[in-house]
């Protein structure tokens, strides 16, 4: 990790840039998230507080006493240049916004990068010269400012303009537009927990606070009556530590000078950044981060590649992925008839747990049980391989069939459901010419024995498009292995009709899928999949796995049977339908195509 690396890491909303360079493929379904309905949705539950609670619980190191009408011919200059703004004609906005913040840094000594898509934009950094010469970190971004107009969505319905059951001038696309930013901010190559926003509108000021369970917003306050508070905000932002800004600073570091690299250390391993192999654009979530990076400390794994996963999980009633993985792994190698699947199971090299932070708990305290405090869940693993990768149909076959006897090993053997059979997940490790398929991410994992007991997350969690129709129209407390057997249909049709020579291109169903309105999101998603697997089998892979083919019809259809036999019969068991579904007639459907 170079200086370079960092430069180029702040150029032009440069993260954006970044993880579209360093991605591993170019497929990551969250990705989808910022730019579909539900993404929008996932910001509708904002809570709103006074600005001096606000002050209060996220910025402390405010002071107070600056909560005080002031006399604006103090400010002369400032605030009637600031005041003039909201009359310029939309031509000059842009020239005047570069202005006003060239204003606002020169009074809060605070650098900005500025882009604008339709609004003005500033992005604030810390202005230290001293502290850039000596801190690589010092020029990151640490917060967004975004300047807008009244008139700028003039022709907005007025349902839009609805927040917390009142009309407001924060409508739902100013909303979204700051949420985008926030998403940016939260996607950044280091795991970050929380990040704080000031939107301006005209004469109102807006502060803004998002993390991976709540967004909270301020009441406004006029920045004509309060510009000394405003100038007192942004000027505290700049200048917060990086843990109150929401990086977990206790786990990296920085080499020195000239090449500041990013070492990670994890349980005494030391590891340095080489890049990003995945990172979910979200807000709401387990926020999950992958890069890769090489161990540079003493011992067995020293210059071994691995692969480093961030989620944040709620600390209350999931267990940790890191104890799944070692007793799948212990199982199976505890007798002469499972060591098999140790190719199947990842290898885990360390993890760690990092608590909520100070300001997590602050906020608990003020908003109680709708809120959910998450701990940061860090874990190191082998560098595997993506199965979007694949190109060769045969090895494509082989990865889904290992995939297939594992995950039902798992369920059978071990009492364990995966309940995240995504593209994402699955995996591959080669060993000489030989390719096995890996279940990855046991992040949502759960002995059978648990279900609908430990979870008490208030968000549910789980790749959507590729969840069985029967989850999304009611998530009944029990998991059968036919949700596992659907999911992994889904996700096989994704991989073989999605990807050609390793290029992604989203095609429907799936296109459709992803951007499904959210009201009433799931039930118009299971709709929409129940009516795909009720018409005609019409697969198309793509030219690498046109073989496949009748694999995919034969196993949609065997899932389209069960379900129409659920029609047929509203009072058939789980029994009978798993019957149907069933992992004995999909070993089948594969043995038949590895013969043919």
């Amino acid at each position: 990790m170079t200086r370079a690396f960092l430069d180029s890491y702040n150029q032009a909303l440069p993260w954006v840039l970044l993880l579209q360079n360093l991605h591993n493929t170019e497929h990551d379904s969250e990705n989808h998230e910022t730019h579909s309905p539900w993404f929008a949705a996932s910001i509708k539950g904002q809570v709103s507080i006074t600005c001096e609670r606000f002050l209060a619980i996220l910025l402390p190191e405010v002071n107070k006493s600056i909560f005080k009408i002031i006399d604006s011919a103090n400010d002369d200059v400032t605030c009637s240049y600031l005041h003039h703004y909201r009359n310029l004609s939309k031509d000059k906005r842009k020239s005047g916004f570069l202005r006003m913040l060239n204003i606002v840094a020169a009074n809060t000594k605070t650098t900005f990068h500025y882009r604008k898509p339709g609004y003005a934009v500033g992005l604030g950094t810390r202005y230290d010269e001293n502290a850039m010469n000596n801190d690589p970190f010092s020029d990151w971004v640490r917060f967004f400012v975004v300047f807008g107009n009244q008139e700028d969505h003039e022709e907005e319905s007025d349902d839009e303009e609805i927040v917390d059951g009142s009309k407001s001038a924060f409508n739902k696309s100013r909303q979204l537009l700051c949420a985008n930013y926030a998403s940016d901010l939260l996607s950044s190559p280091l795991p970050r927990r929380h990040v704080i926003g000031v939107y301006v509108l005209e004469d109102e000021v807006y502060l803004l606070y998002y993390d991976h369970s709540v967004i909270i917003r301020s009441e406004p306050f006029h920045w004509r009556h309060g510009l000394r508070t405003f100038f007192n905000i942004i000027h505290t932002l700049s200048n917060l530590d990086w843990d109150r800004l929401g990086f977990e600073r206790d786990i990296f570091s920085f080499s020195p000078f000239p090449q500041p690299d990013i070492i990670f250390n994890i349980n005494g391993l030391e590891l340095l950044l080489i890049d990003v192999i995945k990172c979910r654009r979200s807000i709401i979530g387990r926020g999950t981060l992958v890069v890769r990076a090489r161990v540079i400390s003493s011992g067995v794994l020293q210059n071994k590649t691995v692969a480093i996963k961030f989620s944040y999980f709620p600390q209350i009633g999931w267990k940790r992925e890191a104890d799944f993985v070692l007793i799948a792994r212990k199982e199976a190698g505890a007798s002469k008839g499972s060591k098999i699947f140790l190719k199947n199971l990842p290898n885990l090299f360390a993890s760690i747990e990092v608590p909520p932070s100070a300001i997590q708990e602050r906020i608990h305290k003020e908003l109680g049980n709708v809120y959910e405090p998450r701990e940061l869940r860090v874990t190191v693993f082998e560098e595997l391989f993506p199965v979007t990768a694949l190109t060769n149909y045969l090895e494509m076959l082989k990865v889904f069939k290992d995939i297939l006897h594992c995950d039902y090993w798992l369920y059978i053997q071990v009492k364990l459901a995966h309940r995240d059979m995504s593209p994402d997940n699955l995996m591959v490790r080669r060993i000489g010419d030989i390719v096995y398929g890996v279940i990855n991410d046991f992040g949502i994992a759960t002995f059978l024995n648990d279900i609908g007991i430990s979870e008490t997350s208030l968000q549910r969690i789980g790749t959507r498009p590729f969840l069985a129709c029967d989850i999304l129209r009611n998530p009944d407390p029990i998991h059968p292995f036919r949700y596992e057997l659907e999911s992994l249909f889904y996700a096989f049709y994704f991989v073989i009709t999605n990807f050609e020579d390793g290029r992604y291109v989203l095609k429907d169903p799936f296109k459709r899928w992803f951007y499904l309105d959210p009201d009433p999101y799931p039930e118009a998603l299971s709709n929409s999949k129940q009516s795909f697997l009720f018409q005609p089998p019409s697969i198309n892979p793509s030219s690498n796995f046109s073989r496949l083919k009748d694999l995919a019809e034969k196993m949609k259809l065997l899932i389209c049977q069960g379900y129409f036999m659920q029609v047929l019969n509203k009072n058939l068991d789980e029994e009978a339908i798993g019957s149907i579904i069933s992992y004995t007639k999909f070993c089948a459907f594969f043995e038949g195509a590895s013969k043919s």
